[in-house]
């Protein structure tokens, strides 16, 4: 489930935007705009009202003042901008307190360590693989002009690797989503493939890698190796890792028997 993440990315657009309108709100003058209207005309007003070291509230007419008005109104509208996300971000921490995952494994995560056994019953009547595969948004924006192939399935890929892994997944009849955001709050990454085993529903993660020879390219893999670690996403359980031959090539025998030996 992604709703803990969708939840927190809303938290953290709302707290970047209010920081962004109370900077803009230091460069705007103290009080606010004052409105009389007389005779069918408006007069405007600047007020500061007393506080600190000031003793006496603040009064200046600027009616003929259209720079200092227009200031005077931006500020009003910050303010109740910033006010009402305020009271926002103090509901979605309240829900982010009390949420919980409602995913298989958090909910009988105790149940099933008790009885392993037991596990594959958590699928049971569960969305079909063809459900699975369309239930799901990719991240927009992610360097869509890197997008050069396209698979079978419809989807544009980024690699003649990626897009043979594609292909023997899908003559293997191994569901998958293709750059599907991985759906925990501490980790943003987009692996290459998200499978569906379909004999259990397990699921796993597919990173094929390629530029061997670009240690800078290399050594972001590993922090992502790193990341996707803490989070309990690793080699020989969940994860499974493929690189390019010093030549730019692939081994669809290896790529066969890896599908062969842990997927089906």
């Amino acid at each position: 489930m992604v709703y803990k993440e969708q939840l927190q990315n809303i938290y953290s657009d709302l707290q970047k935007q209010k920081n962004l309108l109370e900077r803009q709100q230091r460069d705007l003058p103290d009080g606010y705009l004052n409105i009389r209207t007389y005779e069918e005309k408006c007069y405007y007003t600047w007020q500061i009202p007393k506080g600190g070291r000031r003793k006496k509230t603040f009064r200046k007419g600027i009616t003929k003042d259209k720079e200092q008005i227009n200031k005077l109104v931006r500020k009003r509208y910050l303010n109740g901008a910033i006010s009402r996300i305020d009271k926002d971000l103090q509901l979605l921490e309240g829900i982010l307190a009390q949420y919980k995952e409602i995913d298989e494994d958090s909910v009988m995560k105790e149940y099933i360590q008790k009885h392993p056994d037991l596990k594959e019953g958590l699928h049971y009547g569960n969305m079909s693989n063809e459900e699975w595969m369309e239930d799901y948004r990719k991240p927009e924006g992610l360097y869509e002009d890197g997008l050069k192939s396209t698979s079978s399935l419809g989807d544009r890929m980024r690699s003649k690797g990626e897009l043979i892994i594609a292909s023997r997944l899908e003559f293997f009849g191994i569901p998958y989503r293709y750059e599907a955001r991985i759906p925990h709050p501490d980790v943003n990454r987009v692996p290459d493939f998200t499978i569906r085993r379909p004999r259990d529903g397990k699921i796993f993660y597919w990173e094929h890698l390629g530029r061997t020879t670009d240690m800078r390219y290399l050594e972001e893999n590993i922090r992502k190796l790193r990341e996707y670690a803490d989070i309990g996403i690793t080699p020989w359980d969940n994860l499974i890792i493929t690189y390019d031959q010093d030549d730019g090539g692939i081994d669809v025998k290896k790529i066969d028997a890896i599908i062969k030996g842990w997927l089906l």
